[in-house]
């Protein structure tokens, strides 16, 4: 069963905003409907939603400023602007300024058929950003030395902590590989060469743990 999700629908058209509501409402979601900006500021201010649909031309003032002044308030609530029919320009522009995704609103009122389908995707992405940034939170401030690399070894990221162990800058590690920075011939031995020996001689992992074979990645 699809998500219901808590939508906030901008539109000053009232026939506009009623078949829109509908729409979203048969696909399970739950809508509040506002008719200007100004009153939409209030209420987002006050109130939480998953997801607004924004109307980009509003009597009072465009979608693109009301999507800067939330932002400026601190307010992060995502944003799918629905844009005029043709306006490819406009869609574009409205990303660079910070919405999630738009639609674009044709005159046979099409688009009513595909927004559900892009309204759920949109929150979805929203919360995917959110868990990538926890991540990437919880791995800045690990207290270890962490590394991620691709398949080949070719360094992706470092955690801070890693920095400040070996004395390289991470704009020095990102895309080196792993292995010829770390067993080079200025560091013919590094902690990681004492740490898998240490790990070699504990009793708990005796005979678990070996070395990559020359010219070979550790698997």
């Amino acid at each position: 069963m699809p998500e219901s999700l808590r939508l906030f629908l901008v539109e000053d058209n009232d026939d506009i905003a009623f078949v829109t509501r509908v729409c979203l409402e048969h696909a399970g979601h739950q809508v509040t409907i506002c008719h200007n900006g100004t009153d939409a500021m209030i209420v987002l201010n006050q109130s939480s939603f998953d997801l607004v649909v924004l109307d980009y031309f509003l009597p009072d003032l465009k979608g693109s400023e009301l999507l800067q002044r939330l932002r400026q308030e601190g307010n992060r609530t995502p944003i799918l602007m629905i844009t005029a029919y043709g306006d490819q320009q406009l869609a574009a522009q409205v990303l660079r300024e910070g919405a999630l995704d738009y639609v674009v609103r044709d005159e046979s009122s099409a688009y009513l058929t595909e927004l559900p389908k892009r309204v759920a995707e949109a929150a979805t992405r929203h919360r995917l950003q959110q868990t990538n940034n926890l991540l990437i939170a919880a791995f800045e401030s690990a207290s270890d030395g962490i590394i991620i690399t691709d398949l080949q070894g070719v360094i992706l990221h470092v955690t801070g902590a890693l920095e400040r162990m070996f004395g390289f800058s991470r704009a020095e590690l990102v895309g080196q590989n792993a292995v010829s920075v770390f067993r080079s011939e200025q560091q013919p031995r590094t902690y990681v060469d004492d740490h898998v020996e240490s790990l070699a001689r504990s009793p708990q992992l005796a005979g678990r743990t070996r070395q990559p074979a020359p010219g070979r990645h550790a698997p």
